[in-house]
């Protein structure tokens, strides 16, 4: 028998393992609130790694230092369509219900049936490597089973994934993800039917062997990248998306078209964003309501990633609520409150107050901004307006009716 090592190849595979394991940890730790979703995703990337991890040691021969772990992973792929699957359901539906179990009888009855080969010594399972199972044993017509069993079963759950794609027709984002989880998991499927048609006919070189091991890293790559790049597809948006009914209609102080669909049309940068119209203008009341109650404005370095982080939302998101529903960037959106504040604290205060100090406390840095945002907003600078509030008051406390 020859002695273990690796090869380029091999060496890829693992470091492509460890990003697996890695990225499945991360995706834990990204706003929102889908976390049956990520959990999946993230169980996903376990079950990938560790079946790269298994078929790193089979090809590098440390496999006989392991021997309890030989052959674990070939029913591992009896869980990735039904993970994909309840994975779509719970971005659709935001939940998974008890029937959602019944999809893994399959993959739990072949480990009832495996029981007796995993508790075999690990001097049996050592023999079985060097010299192979007998063809004519149970386990080895078993193992014949369970590999043709989860190509159709995979290539049965990607066509199912496909056909749901149409519940996301609006939001052409997370269609297209859900698309690519659909290939990714065909392309799995299909490089295991590949290898057991190469290996029935005697064809089957190195190169081809590592062809299932390539597209479970594809898939690693893929998942990835999203999870960095476009992270809102774990985000909690389907609900909202497809809520019918909202409490109440939100209305703000600016001049907002009522027709949604002027409105929408004046915004086409956010077509294809998967928050529409009616989720927009719920989220934007509750982050007037996230500001009000929490005066949030008076930080002087208030950020578009601090309302991102309280709304366990992506900033893409606050900044397109901001956009649609206020008509207005980010700055003007806080402004607006501060101002609102300092309008408030002029006509209440008394003399010992400052205009610099109302400054202060509403959230600018400096009278110099402060003045020049209060003039945008009011037309007239603090003074002014000061002065104007006492003359309209003058007549009213000099009236004989009063």
């Amino acid at each position: 028998m020859k002695e273990p090592s690796f090869d380029n190849w091999t060496i890829i595979f693992l470091l492509f393992s460890f990003l697996g394991f890695i990225t499945s940890i991360l995706i834990q730790f990204q706003n929102g609130q889908n976390r049956i979703g990520k959990f999946l995703i993230s169980l996903l990337l376990v079950l990938f790694s560790l079946t790269l991890v298994d078929y790193v040691l089979y090809w590098t021969r440390y496999q006989i230092y392991f021997p309890h772990f030989a052959g674990l992973s070939g029913f591992f792929f009896l869980l990735f369509g039904p993970i994909v699957f309840l994975y779509v359901e719970s971005v659709q539906k935001h939940s998974i219900n008890s029937r959602s179990l019944l999809h893994f009888i399959p993959f739990c009855t072949a480990m009832l049936i495996h029981i007796p080969y995993l508790i075999q010594a690990a001097n049996q399972k050592k023999f079985n490597m060097v010299y192979g199972v007998p063809k004519e044993s149970f386990y080895f017509i078993f193992f014949q089973i369970i590999t043709w069993f989860s190509i159709i079963q995979i290539f049965s759950y990607g066509i199912l994934i496909y056909n749901m794609r149409k519940a996301f027709s609006e939001f052409i984002l997370i269609k297209n993800w859900i698309i690519m989880l659909c290939i990714g998991l065909c392309g799995i499927a299909f490089s295991f039917l590949i290898y057991k048609l190469f290996v029935a006919f005697g064809i089957l070189t190195l190169e081809w062997d590592y062809m299932i091991a390539f597209s479970m890293v594809v898939f690693i790559l893929i998942i990835t990248v999203v999870a960095f790049l476009k992270p809102y597809v774990f985000d909690d948006l389907m609900p909202k998306i497809r809520e019918k009914k909202y409490e109440s209609d939100f209305s703000t102080q600016s001049n907002a078209p009522r027709d949604e669909k002027a409105t929408i049309g004046s915004f086409t940068k956010y077509k294809n964003s998967p928050i529409d119209w009616k989720t927009s203008k719920e989220l934007a009341e509750k982050l007037d309501r996230l500001m009000t109650e929490n005066t949030l404005w008076r930080k002087n370095d208030l950020r578009l990633n601090d309302l991102a982080i309280k709304m366990e939302l992506q900033k893409e998101y606050i900044s397109q609520i901001i956009n649609e529903q206020f008509k207005m960037n980010f700055f003007e959106f806080v402004n607006r409150y501060r101002i609102e504040e300092g309008k408030a604290l002029i006509k209440n205060s008394d003399k010992e107050v400052t205009l610099i100090e109302i400054a202060y406390i509403v959230g600018f840095n400096n009278k110099v901004s402060f003045g020049k945002a209060f003039r945008a907003y009011v037309n007239m600078s603090p003074i002014e307006y000061k002065k104007s509030f006492k003359k309209s008051e003058a007549p009213h406390k000099t009236s004989p009716a009063s």
